[in-house]
Formats: C-alpha cells, sequence, structure tokens
C-alpha cells in the first residue's frame, strides 16, 4: 500500500487543465465526472456544501482525482442524480487501489464519516475496488442497486445494426420508417457545429417542454440555467450534437447528444406532441443511432432509465448502484 503520496487541493480551472492535458494519464470514463460538467452543475445547484477537490500524487505521478462536496462531516462525488446519470473518480490506470487508499487515508484524517457515490455503473473501477479496500479496513460499506443504463455497441453499417435487433423489432422499425417518408418530405441534421446547436437550443427546450407534462415540470429555471450552462462550457470543446428531424421542413422531434468520438450519449430528446403518432421521437433517436454509425462511432448511450424503447433499440443493461462508505460513526 502506497504511503508516501501527497494530496493537493485544487479548484475547477486547475480540474479544467487536468482535463485537458492528462487524457491520456487518468480515465475520464464518466462525461459526467468532466470539470467543465460539474462546473455547470455547480453553477446552477451552489448550495450550501463546499466543494473539496483533491489531486493524490506520487511524486510527480498523478494518481488520481477526487471531485467531492463536503456538508457536516459528509463527503459526496459533485453532481445529482436527476442531471448527473454516473460518476467515476479519474483515476491513473493500474493505481486503483492505491488512490482509494489515499483517498480513504484523507478522509480518516480529515474527520469525514461518511463517503457517498451516488450512482455507479456495475463495472466501474470504483465499485471493482472502492468496497473491497474500505471493507479490508473494517469499514462498513452500503451498495444498493438504485436504477440502470442501457448502452449498444455499434456495429461497422446499419443494415449490420438492424440484424442485430430481433425479427419482430427490426421489422417494426422499418415499418415506422416507412410511415414517416410516406408523410411527406423528411430530412435529419446532425448539427456539430457550437453556432449550429446554440442558433436551435431554444426550439429544444420549447420542444422539450411541450413534448409531455412530466418533461415541463422538470424543466425548472434552475435546469435550464445548468442546461445552458452546460452547453457553453462543453460547447467550446466540440462535443454536442444535436439531431434534427423535419417533416415538410417543420422540425418535429430532436436530441440532445454529447459525442466523444468514440461513444455518443443520448442526453436528452424533445418532440412536436401532434406528430406523435408518426413516432418522430423514436425515430429522431433511431436516425442519431444510423449517424452515430456512420461517423464511426464504438457505441451509443441510451444513458440512466429502463424505458422499453431503449431494449428494443438493441440496448444492453448495466445496473447503477449507490455507494456508501462508512468511516466513522
Amino acid at each position: 500500500m502506497i504511503t508516501n503520496y501527497q494530496v493537493q487541493k485544487e479548484d475547477f480551472e486547475g480540474l479544467y487543465r487536468k482535463w485537458q492535458r492528462m487524457t491520456d494519464e487518468l480515465s475520464w470514463s464518466s462525461p459526467f465526472s468532466w470539470p467543465p460538467w460539474l462546473k455547470a452543475w455547480w453553477d446552477a445547484y451552489e448550495g450550501e456544501m463546499k466543494p473539496c477537490f483533491l489531486s493524490f500524487w506520487e511524486e510527480d505521478k498523478l494518481l488520481g482525482i477526487a471531485p467531492l462536496i463536503c456538508d457536516n462531516h459528509r463527503a459526496f462525488f459533485m453532481g445529482s442524480e436527476d442531471v448527473c446519470d454516473y460518476q467515476e473518480f479519474p483515476i491513473c490506470e493500474g493505481r486503483e487501489s492505491d488512490f482509494f487508499s489515499a483517498l480513504l487515508n484523507h478522509l480518516e484524517r480529515a474527520k469525514i464519516k461518511e463517503l457517498v457515490i451516488p450512482s455507479l455503473k456495475a463495472e466501474t473501477l470504483s465499485l471493482h475496488y472502492l468496497p473491497k479496500i474500505a471493507q479490508a479496513r473494517g469499514l462498513e460499506v452500503d451498495c444498493q442497486p438504485k436504477d440502470v443504463v442501457l448502452e449498444r455497441e455499434l456495429t461497422p453499417s446499419w443494415e449490420d445494426y438492424l440484424y442485430v435487433l430481433n425479427k419482430k423489432q427490426r421489422h417494426e422499425l422499418r415499418r415506422k420508417l416507412r410511415r414517416l417518408d410516406e408523410a411527406g418530405t423528411i430530412s435529419f441534421l446532425w448539427l456539430d457545429q457550437f453556432h449550429q446547436i446554440v442558433k436551435n437550443f431554444d426550439l429544444f427546450l420549447d420542444l422539450f417542454r411541450k413534448s409531455n407534462p412530466e418533461k415541463q415540470k422538470f424543466l425548472t429555471s434552475g435546469r435550464e440555467a445548468f442546461f445552458r450552462s452546460l452547453l457553453n462550457n462543453l460547447g467550446a470543446e466540440g462535443y454536442w450534437r444535436l439531431g434534427v428531424l423535419k417533416l415538410e421542413g417543420l422540425v418535429v422531434s430532436m436530441t440532445w447528444c454529447l459525442d466523444d468520438q468514440k461513444v455518443v450519449y443520448l442526453y436528452n430528446s424533445s418532440y412536436c406532441p401532434q406528430y406523435q403518432h408518426l413516432s418522430v421521437g423514436l425515430m429522431c433517436k433511431v436516425l442519431s443511432i444510423k449517424e452515430s454509425i456512420n461517423q464511426g462511432r464504438m457505441k451509443f448511450s441510451f444513458l440512466k432509465g429502463g424505458e422499453l424503447y431503449k431494449y428494443r433499440l438493441g440496448g444492453k443493461e448495466s445496473l447503477l448502484y449507490r455507494l456508501k462508505v462508512v468511516l466513522s460513526k
């Protein structure tokens, strides 16, 4: 176990520089742990808790980063489950045990009583290493399944993807695409330029509110501020995409996706309810998958939630867990 490590306190600027410069040194496997994402969340949700960003080093080697917020002797991974689907510590590959040992040492010395990570994918390094290391110290660990995330490995071609689906779903998908095509002239745009996305974002939010009452209720002024901050923080980096489905020149559905050149994440979607009979919301998602395949992406993530359409489009389920480590009573 490592003993000669150093801990440095970081701020958002420091985290941002490390994210830009150390993508090869650290595994930033969750976009919801990227510093621009965390900064947008903090700007919109800032409350009484204090940010506690820690980097752990062995001489000049960065072991990993802990983006935490602290309140009354409790530490939480920064972010909230309503807008951050799952989290993960950025860690140097092969140094996971050293990182988590150093993290627990530091939290115990700081008199932190509990460490809580609201949402971890089943296969994440944190879920593999942290409970084992904590239990080996005699600490209490509570790990409970909370939700699911669905993802689909992408095939080299659209036709290959269709044959990943079962016969019934493949037939149904083709039928809905034909029905949409018969309704009029359709077009699908994959907007990847920041100025294009900003220009169309108000329309996306307008359709989002109209999609259904639950989405209208969800989009509070605080969450809208978060979305806009998120758009700006990551927009200049070139990560956002808007999928735009038009029927007879009218925008009838949109998808808002994050694209890291390997994985496309379907973060949110919207559609015009008067065209619901044409399944425009689903078809926009399908065409976003098709474009992701055309762009050579390796995976399409439907993100959190077990909605039926995700399974029908070939999504494979992975459990999400809430992890709590009790350091002292």
